[in-house]
């Protein structure tokens, strides 16, 4: 089921939130925080489509019994957080709303290719610095642009706004956020169950788990943010290999695809072991 939430974004455009399943336990999904790793949305929504026809079907993906998962588990997806951000990077600076703004935002990282390396939404502020966590006054020492300001203080973003009303209203399980690149994952177990879903994860996907530095300035992220507050299982997952270069090819989704179908399974799978 899409729902049409009163959440929009700073041009005005809708954040879509599907619920996919029939179960009571929910796991929060979401992609594109980052407007250059749209492709994290089209992961999510091939995944819907996948899992519904296997739903339909009878099928199983590998030994994960796809309808069972489905009526025990919903999942609660937001697949593109930064609408205005992929807009930029698709469609060029000419498409934005507010032209003399954005325009004087400076290019900050990747700048031989222009536009199609910009993260930040169209207000030039990385939407995952942005979370009131661990908020780092260091990085706000950075200029407003395409990639590296976390905003003039904690929450100011509306997207932002629009995901921390929301997931402060359910008891979610599990939170599952995907970016792009590296083929990694970042994770947090529950505080209070161990459920080796990271090992899964890894072993599924041939994923690496990276761990963060603590002398490195992390704090702010959706991250930090959903783990700290409520110490459910958490996990970001960078999807694509490492190329070099923004956004990842489209042509190249399959390869996006084949390592990390299970990963939303797993997560359901183990969730309903609890």
């Amino acid at each position: 089921m899409i729902i049409t939430k009163p959440w929009k974004s700073v041009e005005g455009r809708d954040l879509l939130l599907i619920e996919f399943g029939k179960g009571d336990k929910k796991i929060f999904m979401c992609g594109t925080h980052h407007a250059r790793e749209y492709i994290s949305t089209t992961y999510l929504m091939y995944m819907i489509d996948r899992y519904a026809y296997m739903y339909e079907t009878g099928q199983n993906l590998w030994n994960y019994n796809i309808k069972e998962i489905l009526e025990k588990v919903t999942f609660c997806i937001v697949p593109m957080v930064n609408p205005d951000g992929v807009n930029l990077v698709q469609n060029g600076i000419n498409s934005v709303k507010n032209y003399d703004f954005v325009s004087k935002l400076p290019i900050t990282e990747g700048k031989q290719y222009g536009y199609k390396a910009w993260k930040a939404n169209v207000n030039g502020v990385d939407l995952n610095w942005n979370y009131d966590f661990d908020w780092n006054v260091e990085r706000n020492k950075n200029v407003r642009g395409s990639s590296g300001f976390n905003g003039d203080y904690p929450n100011s973003e509306p997207e932002v706004q629009a995901i921390i009303n929301y997931i402060g209203t359910i008891n979610f399980e599990a939170f599952l956020s995907f970016h792009t690149q590296g083929q990694v994952y970042y994770w947090e177990e529950g505080k209070n169950k161990k459920t080796g879903i990271d090992k899964l994860v890894g072993r599924n996907s041939g994923f690496t788990r990276v761990y963060d530095n603590p002398s490195s300035p992390f704090g702010g992220s959706f991250f930090d943010f959903v783990y700290w507050k409520f110490g459910k299982p958490t996990m970001t997952v960078e999807l694509c290999k490492y190329i070099r270069n923004y956004p990842y090819p489209n042509e190249d989704f399959d390869k996006v695809w084949a390592p990390a179908k299970h990963i939303p399974l797993i997560f359901g799978s183990e969730i309903i072991k609890q």
